[in-house]
């Protein structure tokens, strides 16, 4: 039997392929899954500086919600729109692979502008999330 070395490439390309296929679909379980509650955000001070405050009826949230694949849900289940599909989670990055495929028939109609990614720190029960440069927000959270 000859082998050939476009034979030998061909085999090499398949299993290359098969195996780049399998890391896609394997994902880990989000390390932030689960309820959060609003426990402060980072904002400006009079005296032009910045400090933690505590959550005010004008703050869009007062929990987050987080799936196992790592999907922003609302407390329908529905994802949030204009939500990176990264997050840099205590530096390590974590894509989100949504378990399902799911559209919130309201995201249709917003034109989103969002961050590449998002920040996320935890300690014990604590979970604090930052967006960018564009889109700068801190949000400090406490594991319900």
């Amino acid at each position: 039997m000859k082998i050939t070395c476009y034979g030998i490439l061909a085999m090499v390309t398949l299993l290359t392929a098969q195996a780049c296929r399998k890391k896609e679909v394997d994902h880990e379980t989000a390390p932030f899954a689960g309820v959060w509650r609003l426990t402060s955000v980072w904002d400006s001070t009079a005296e032009g500086g910045n400090a933690w405050r505590n959550p005010a009826e004008s703050d869009h949230f007062d929990r987050f919600v987080f799936r196992s694949d790592g999907v922003l849900v609302d407390e329908e289940g529905e994802p949030l729109c204009c939500v990176p599909n990264v997050y840099l989670v205590d530096g390590a990055r974590f894509t989100v692979v949504p378990d399902q495929k799911q559209t919130a028939p309201r995201c249709a109609h917003i034109d989103c502008i969002t961050c590449e990614y998002w920040t996320l720190t935890r300690s014990e029960n604590t979970l604090e999330v930052s967006g960018c440069e564009q889109h700068p927000f801190r949000y400090r959270f406490e594991r319900m």
